[in-house]
């Protein structure tokens, strides 16, 4: 409803017209799902930054969703938060991709994302010259493995 009318006065100001696509879905599954593809987008042209401004949205868009996602949500935040660590990864944040990653080996969470993130934390760890932090990332993922 408020796109509609935010992008007619958009319009009206730029010259051009604009197509609000209104999507229903499970819970918010197809707006994290439309997200996930558009982050990845961005990433494969090499926009981080941007990516990382999407996934900002979509996280507050999922809070604001709040009961209405409730199964979903999980695995929304699960999927967008493995993003933003791929996304700081690519930007050159090497330390808060790590950081990221680590956050996903949670009770909870499927165990091929724990390994995957742990083991992408290790690889990080390893070219940063920190042996002893990749070898305990390593012996995480092999502790996480499906």
């Amino acid at each position: 409803m408020i796109a509609r009318v935010v992008t007619e006065r958009w319009g009206k100001l730029l010259g051009q017209s604009f197509v609000v696509d209104n999507q229903s879905g499970g819970g918010g599954v197809v707006a994290c799902q439309t997200t996930a593809r558009a982050v990845r987008t961005s990433m494969r042209g090499g926009g981080a930054g941007r990516a990382l401004r999407q996934i900002a949205e979509a996280r507050r868009d999922l809070r604001a969703a709040g009961s209405r996602c409730e199964g979903s949500a999980g695995a929304c935040e699960d999927e967008l938060g493995y993003l933003t660590a791929e996304a700081l990864n690519q930007a050159g944040r090497l330390d808060d991709a790590a950081a990221a990653y680590r956050v996903l080996d949670r009770r909870g969470a499927p165990a091929a994302m724990r390994q995957n993130a742990l083991y992408a934390a290790a690889l990080i760890e390893r070219r940063q010259g920190r042996p002893a932090a990749a070898a305990n990332d390593f012996e995480r993922a092999l502790a996480a493995a499906p």
